[in-house]
């Protein structure tokens, strides 16, 4: 199935069984470290039977709808989070280096989405802007940008790695 294929494929129980270990592996990237991803790839799927017409590629529907799902709770919680009182202070005095969970965790839904189609599944940038509802340029930049900010990240944690050891 590609997204240029013009041909609608139905979402059948067969079509799920073949998608679901995809869309899952998907969701646990694109998803912050509190979302469970089969809630994430569930509500996707939700989506899709609510829809009135099949769509014409459900893996990329699919993949789109998780990633507007992650980013649609991601908000929801950052509301809730300014809106409780911080009521303890720091629970730790030790300091900290980010981790690659926690650089990931700094990156919006659709750029942990982007890298990982493009880096780990290989993906070219066209066929992503494809499964992500995106332009080809779009994901281009975000790809460039969301490396751009990992860099500077690892960079920094380099230089205070190398400021303690001195």
């Amino acid at each position: 199935m590609r997204p240029d294929d013009p041909t609608p494929t139905p979402l059948g129980p067969d079509e799920w069984r073949r998608l679901y270990p995809r869309l899952r592996r998907f969701a646990a990237v694109v998803a912050d470290a509190d979302m469970e991803p089969d809630d994430l790839v569930q509500d996707a799927l939700a989506s899709v039977l609510a829809s009135p017409a099949d769509p014409r590629h459900p893996e990329a529907y699919l993949r789109a709808a998780v990633v507007r799902h992650a980013t649609d709770r991601r908000r929801r919680a950052a509301r809730w989070r300014d809106r409780l009182p911080r009521l303890a202070g720091p629970t730790s005095t030790s300091d900290r280096y980010p981790s690659d969970d926690e650089l990931l965790a700094r990156m919006a839904p659709l750029d942990r989405a982007v890298l990982h189609l493009s880096i780990v599944e290989g993906r070219p940038h066209d066929e992503i802007a494809g499964l992500l509802g995106l332009t080809a340029t779009a994901v281009r930049q975000r790809a460039h940008r969301a490396r751009k900010r990992a860099r500077i990240v690892v960079e920094d944690e380099r230089t205070n790695l190398r400021e303690v050891l001195s």
